[in-house]
């Protein structure tokens, strides 16, 4: 698979930038006893942070411009099980060459939002969304519904 590692570093950089600054400040709020025992992240959920950007940009510029926002796109209205199908279904595909190398790093971006979407409607998450907004008084951000093709 062809890397740009000049991205990747470029992203793990931009993520110790992050940590750097989050010392920082908290250094400057530890000297107002606001806060204490600061821990770093540990390198697991700096990767995970490098992919979990990746997956936003991915469901900012893909998916949401294709298929629209909750609670106005389909899988809205989609089960559990219909996520993990999806998850199945792109996991199937994964080592086919057939489709080139974005599309196969583009596919383990859709495991992980479908993983995301199971988590969400099992734990609750899309309505409290709906009900937060509510209370907020925000409007839910409901965009005309597309359809798969």
């Amino acid at each position: 698979m062809s890397v740009n590692k000049e991205a990747v570093l470029d992203e793990v950089r931009n993520q110790l930038s992050v940590e750097d600054w989050v010392k920082t400040m908290a250094k400057e709020h530890e000297e107002l006893d606001e806060v204490k025992d600061y821990e770093p992240r540990s390198n697991r959920l700096l990767l995970w942070d490098c992919f979990s950007d990746e997956v936003g940009r991915h469901i900012e510029e893909y998916t949401v411009p294709q298929y629209g926002d909750f609670p106005g796109d389909n899988v809205a209205s989609w089960s559990e099980e219909d996520c993990i199908k999806q998850m199945q279904k792109y996991m199937n595909r994964i080592d086919s060459n057939a489709r080139g190398d974005v599309e196969r790093t583009r596919d383990l971006l859709k495991i992980a939002h479908y993983a995301s979407l199971v988590w969400c409607k099992r734990l609750g998450f899309e309505e409290a969304l709906v009900e937060v907004r509510a209370e907020r008084n925000e409007p839910t951000t409901e965009k005309e519904e597309v359809q798969n093709a």
